[in-house]
């Protein structure tokens, strides 16, 4: 029986220096976080609305913490 890919890269995204991946892995979304050759997992979750909602916040598409935390800084 052939066995199908379950693993996708959805997006990557240099943010402050650090590069982001937005993954898909056998129905959980996650976004990690590389620097140099270290990961680090930032967010998981099983739902695609929250997980694409996260990934726009943070890579700075749609308003949100980090964003409103990047505009504080710049003033």
């Amino acid at each position: 029986m052939a066995q199908g890919i379950n693993k996708f890269m959805l997006g990557q995204q240099d943010v402050d220096g650090k590069n982001c991946e937005f993954h898909y892995d056998r129905g959980q979304y996650l976004i990690i976080e590389k620097v140099n050759d270290d990961k680090k997992q930032l967010y998981k979750s099983s739902n695609s609305q929250e997980a694409y909602k996260t990934w726009n916040t943070l890579i700075g598409r749609k308003k949100g913490f980090k964003n409103d935390e990047r505009k504080k800084e710049k003033k």
